[in-house]
């Protein structure tokens, strides 16, 4: 697993992929808050932290404003 710079990722990693995607589905105001927090606490890096960010808004514009304060 390689980071979104493409450098090597350390350690364990774990993935998570839809199996059977719904259109329309947003993400909720905990599911990002919960997302933002983890990256937090293991330290990802800041311009990863604003990407993730960045793909919560586009998928519900309705959390601009809170994943803004994360």
């Amino acid at each position: 697993m390689r980071q979104h710079n493409g450098t090597p990722v350390a350690g364990e990693v774990v993935t998570y992929t839809v199996r059977s995607p719904e259109a329309g589905l947003r993400i909720s105001p905990e599911y990002a808050s919960h997302v933002i927090c983890g990256l937090r606490t293991h330290d990802a890096p800041e311009d990863y932290v604003a990407y993730v960010k960045e793909r919560i808004i586009v998928n519900n514009p309705d959390l601009a404003a809170q994943v803004g304060r994360l």
